[in-house]
C-alpha cells in the first residue's frame, strides 16, 4: 500500500514538473586525479556564492523538493562547505534526506 502512495506522491511532482530529486554538483575541481573519474582535474573558481546557493535552496524548499544530494567534483574543496551544509540543514532539509558525497 504504501508504494502506490509513493508512486501517486511522484506522479504529482511529475504531473507539475516539480523537482522530487536534485542532484546539485557543487564544483567541478577535486583534489584527486582518478582515472576513471569523469570531473575535470583543473580546478575552476565560478561557483555560485552564498547568497545565490540560498536563493536556490528556497526555491527548492517552497517546490517541496524531498531528497537533495551535494557532490561534484569534491565539495570540500569549497572553503565554505561547512557553511552550505548548516544552510541545507537549517533552512530547509532538517527532517528530509540529504546526502552530501565525497572522495
Amino acid at each position: 500500500m504504501q508504494e502506490n502512495m509513493i508512486d501517486q506522491i511522484q506522479q504529482k511532482y511529475f504531473d507539475r514538473n516539480l523537482p522530487w530529486i536534485v542532484h546539485w554538483e557543487l564544483v567541478y575541481g577535486c583534489n584527486l586525479k582518478c582515472q576513471h573519474c569523469y570531473t575535470f582535474h583543473e580546478e575552476r573558481k565560478n561557483y555560485l556564492s552564498l547568497p545565490q546557493m540560498a536563493k536556490i535552496i528556497q526555491q527548492l524548499k517552497e517546490m517541496g523538493t524531498v531528497f537533495l544530494t551535494l557532490s561534484g567534483g569534491e565539495p570540500f574543496v569549497r572553503d565554505d562547505i561547512m557553511d552550505i551544509i548548516e544552510m541545507v540543514r537549517r533552512e530547509f532539509f532538517c527532517d528530509h534526506p540529504f546526502k552530501c558525497y565525497i572522495n
